[in-house]
């Protein structure tokens, strides 16, 4: 799914995953805790990579192999050294700072990868989640 950089489209992206992963079986309050990580990371994307020009799109996929969950994210913004984007000690961080904490402790592994085309930034995140019969 494409959508606007924009935080009046995270309603949309939030229920997207919330369904996809929901109609999988997987357990709910891990899907809560996926769907703040990918809300989390597409704000960082908004604010941060698009920035002053706040304008461009996000492309999410989400993959779903047995219980192996696979989201990524790609924004078309200027590139991002991923080092300047680690996840820092809590006592570092400044007001809004969490959600790459948030992203590191929710999710089991993440990385920054480069775009086929060499434009923009993609983040991988991955999940192994557990399947649940309530949800």
């Amino acid at each position: 799914m494409r959508f606007r950089a924009s935080s009046d489209q995270l309603f949309g992206v939030r229920e997207l995953v919330r369904e996809t992963l929901g109609t999988r079986g997987c357990d709910r309050s891990e899907v809560d805790s996926v769907v703040l990580a990918v809300d989390e990371a597409c704000a960082n994307i908004i604010r941060h990579a698009y920035g002053a020009c706040g304008v461009g799109d996000i492309v999410i996929q989400i993959l779903v192999q047995g219980n192996d969950c696979v989201i990524r994210l790609r924004d078309y913004a200027q590139r991002v050294d991923p080092e300047a984007v680690c996840c820092q000690p809590l006592r570092e961080l400044s007001p809004g700072g969490l959600g790459m904490v948030l992203i590191e402790k929710t999710m089991d592994r993440y990385d920054f990868a480069e775009a086929a085309d060499g434009k923009g930034n993609v983040l991988e995140m991955r999940k192994r989640m557990s399947l649940s019969t309530k949800n």
